[in-house]
């Protein structure tokens, strides 16, 4: 997945945290938007995402909860994956 493979969520682009929390916000946008995409795969890429970027970021678990708190229809393999992204617990 791309998100195992891309230093972008892990680098430290500027020395000023507010600069850097809007790059994780803007990211994790970007994620976000994969979670509402038909394709399964683009779902559990956004997820995982999300999950990484948790650890520096913990608002990702309230984008992760929004998303199986507005979604319908989920597969059980999704919603487990999703649980498990909120709190940053992806491999």
């Amino acid at each position: 997945m791309l998100w195992d493979i891309s230093p972008i969520p892990y680098s430290n682009i500027s020395q000023h945290e507010h600069e850097q929390i809007e790059f994780l916000a803007t990211l994790s946008r970007t994620m976000e938007f994969s979670l509402y995409l038909s394709n399964p795969a683009c779902i559990k890429s956004g997820l995982h995402g999300l999950g990484h970027l948790y650890h520096k970021y913990p608002k990702a678990g309230l984008i992760v909860e929004k998303f199986l708190k507005n979604s319908h229809n989920l597969s059980g393999e999704i919603i487990s994956y999703a649980q498990d992204a909120k709190i940053g617990c992806v491999l």
